[in-house]
């Protein structure tokens, strides 16, 4: 079987998409309907096994999908146009080759960001897809990244201001809270309780409300 993950005009059938799916296995799977129930057009490409990370940008009708050794390098796979209204559905699914076999797959680390309001709204506006640079835009980078336990936060921007730093799981669950109050340029971040995996940082101002997150891997 197969699981990835697709943009979509609707959920009907015959919807227009952009597909991206994998049997964790060398091969990456691409496919586009470009008008209503017209034909599925499908592509191949060759991919490394361990490239287990899918990514699908929207620009506009361009539509772009990438594959990751680790959710944070990604590296281009295929590129489409499709004539797609400005408010699509996103989602991720799991399918069988064979109607007499139930295929099973386990996804994690799933972030969408643009568009209109989140599915889930405690990750709403973290930026986890927007990379160290949109993150360093805003004023927040954490280093080393990836790390092993303990990092520093570059808190440039907030000096002197009272903060309150969260830690989340990509899935937005709340694992740790912690209050700063009165940022220094760098601040230690202790992540020693995390399991290995990607989480999101996010830094807030109690001054002006102003935020910022960071992804950080812990290996």
């Amino acid at each position: 079987g197969w699981a990835g993950i697709q943009i979509r005009e609707s959920d009907s059938q015959g919807a227009r998409k952009f597909t991206i799916k994998t049997q964790l296995s060398t091969i990456l799977r691409r496919e586009i309907r470009l008008t209503p129930f017209g034909a599925t057009n499908n592509q191949q490409t060759s991919i490394p096994p361990n490239h287990t990370w899918l990514r699908i940008t929207r620009v506009g009708n361009v539509f772009t999908a990438y594959s990751s050794i680790d959710g944070l390098n990604w590296v281009f796979r295929s590129t489409a146009t499709i004539a797609m209204p400005g408010c699509a559905q996103v989602g991720m699914f799991v399918e069988s080759t064979n109607n007499t076999t139930v295929t099973q797959a386990i996804i994690d680390n799933v972030v969408i960001s643009g568009g209109g309001p989140s599915l889930n709204p405690q990750v709403a506006g973290l930026g986890a897809s927007t990379g160290v640079e949109s993150a360093k835009e805003i004023g927040l980078s954490i280093f080393p990244n990836p790390a092993s336990g303990e990092v520093n936060l570059d808190l440039t921007d907030f000096v002197g201001q009272e903060l309150q730093v969260e830690v989340y799981s990509l899935g937005g669950k709340l694992l740790q809270s912690r209050k700063i109050a009165e940022a220094q340029q760098t601040e230690r971040l202790d992540l020693t309780a995390l399991q290995k995996g990607m989480y999101m940082v996010k830094v807030s101002s109690k001054f002006n409300g102003t935020s910022a997150s960071q992804r950080i891997v812990i290996k």
